[in-house]
């Protein structure tokens, strides 16, 4: 079953934010598992990474930050370290895996992508950039509807779904498509029913300027772990950082296409967490991820006082 919510497209607007609140954890209240619900939607033949609706192997200037001067054809765009340590999550059902999405991406275009996103909010989800704002050629635009598939677990959707048809990203991603600008949010437009039961992530400023031997996870949904009849299941690995600067997060943790926008969270006391980034993209030698920095804290900030949320 899913629920269909019918809402206008909408763009950035420049609002400057004066909010000093704090996005923080919240738990859900009650965990008891809903009747499984069995998807509705066609099989799709040419499910792609959401990835690829922004950058082509084929344009080497798209990859060409990613590769370290590689051909494009070695572009290593998502990557497993040595043996593959990904651990399937089940159930999903429980929180933090509870507020992590499969995301089925419709562009303008009609073209499908896969994606992840989590709740920050019963009506907020934080994703890539690219999940929300697809640089497709020859006409870049916004997403044409998301369908938002919170602890999909194979064929079962444990909180059914619901459509959005609303997205917010920064003019430097919309317009520039700058690697540091690759995040956005997907709006509901209405609080989640099912978000008692969901719960939904904080966010958190990293302030160390080094590594060190905190480990952190990255969940989402990998396409190579789902099948062309939308079985999409949850994977995780968490290890710590291999190296971090100003806006971007380097990492070993296991990823492949399907995972962009997936949380990268840490366990603070008391089982709070803390996303302190997200995945983006893969890049050799590491993995990547962008980091929640003082100014995409603010801009969340901003779009959900735009929103009045």
């Amino acid at each position: 079953m899913m629920m269909k919510i019918i809402n206008n497209p909408d763009c950035l607007n420049n609002i400057k934010p004066n909010s000093t609140r704090t996005l923080t954890p919240q738990l859900p209240t009650n965990q008891i598992s809903p009747p499984t619900l069995l998807s509705d939607s066609p099989t799709l033949k040419d499910l792609k990474d959401s990835f690829w609706g922004s950058y082509s192997v084929e344009n080497q200037a798209d990859v060409s930050f990613l590769t370290s001067n590689q051909p494009s054809d070695e572009a290593l765009i998502e990557k497993i370290f040595l043996a593959d340590d990904r651990k399937i999550v089940r159930p999903t059902t429980q929180y933090p895996w509870s507020a992590i999405c499969a995301l089925l991406i419709t562009t303008a275009s009609q073209k499908k992508y896969l994606g992840t996103g989590w709740f920050i909010h019963p009506r907020v989800l934080v994703t890539a950039g690219h999940c929300v704002y697809l640089h497709e050629q020859p006409t870049p635009a916004w997403a044409s509807s998301i369908e938002v598939i919170p602890a999909c677990d194979g064929k079962n959707r444990p909180f059914q779904s619901v459509i959005s048809l609303t997205f917010r990203a920064t003019n430097d991603w919309i317009h520039q498509k700058k690697p540091e600008a690759d995040y956005g949010l997907i709006i509901l437009a209405e609080e989640y029913s099912e978000h008692s039961r969901i719960g939904h992530f904080g966010i958190h400023v990293l302030q160390q300027t080094t590594v060190s031997n905190t480990r952190y996870t990255l969940a989402g949904y990998p396409l190579d772990k789902s099948h062309l009849d939308l079985e999409f299941t949850q994977w995780f690995h968490e290890l710590p950082l291999k190296k971090l600067d100003d806006t971007m997060l380097f990492y070993e943790i296991d990823t492949l296409g399907g995972q962009s926008g997936a949380p990268i969270w840490e366990n603070r006391d008391n089982d709070q967490y803390y996303c302190i980034g997200l995945h983006t993209l893969g890049l050799h030698p590491a993995n990547k991820g962008l980091r929640i920095t003082p100014q995409i804290y603010q801009q969340i900030i901003q779009w959900l006082d735009e929103l009045k949320l």
